[in-house]
């Protein structure tokens, strides 16, 4: 695999907003994830992983690190691998990079963006469908999978 500096150096210029998530896994292999509020403007109450766009001369894991900690109050620990990499249909010039993770501490969800964090089994997809984006879908079967073969 890439090392993190190496991929964001070779994401093309075109991207104008680079996007990372983490899916920070348990001992029990599963994912944190989080629900977005319904007063978010983009995706109200549906589910989604920890993360979100990187500042300007930010690295992915810098970028990570402060998601992490803004929405969950976690440390990111480790990123362990990419999972899933996309173009958001509404802007083409967004890429988003999702990764696998290791996070400590207790996880509390961020006043006002974030209703609920849950650790979310592989079948518990299933439950949530309604609520996941087909791209956020497809990065946690990504995650599980990279986590069932590690």
């Amino acid at each position: 695999m890439l090392g993190l500096s190496e991929l964001l150096s070779q994401v093309p210029k075109k991207y104008e907003t680079i996007i990372v998530d983490g899916f920070p896994f348990d001992d029990q292999g599963r994912l944190l994830m989080q629900r977005r509020s319904m007063n978010r403007k983009l995706f109200p109450g549906f589910w989604d992983a920890i993360g979100g766009h990187l500042e300007h001369g930010e690295s992915i894991e810098e970028g990570l690190r402060r998601e992490m900690r803004e929405e969950t109050s976690m440390d990111l620990v480790t990123i362990e691998g990419l999972v899933n990499r996309f173009e958001w249909a509404s802007n083409p010039h967004a890429l988003n990079l999702q990764f696998v993770c290791r996070a400590t501490g207790t996880p509390v969800p961020e006043e006002g963006k974030v209703t609920e964090l849950r650790w979310i089994s592989r079948a518990d997809l299933d439950d949530l469908h309604e609520w996941l984006t087909p791209e956020m879908k497809k990065g946690a079967l990504a995650a599980f999978d990279f986590l069932r073969h590690k």
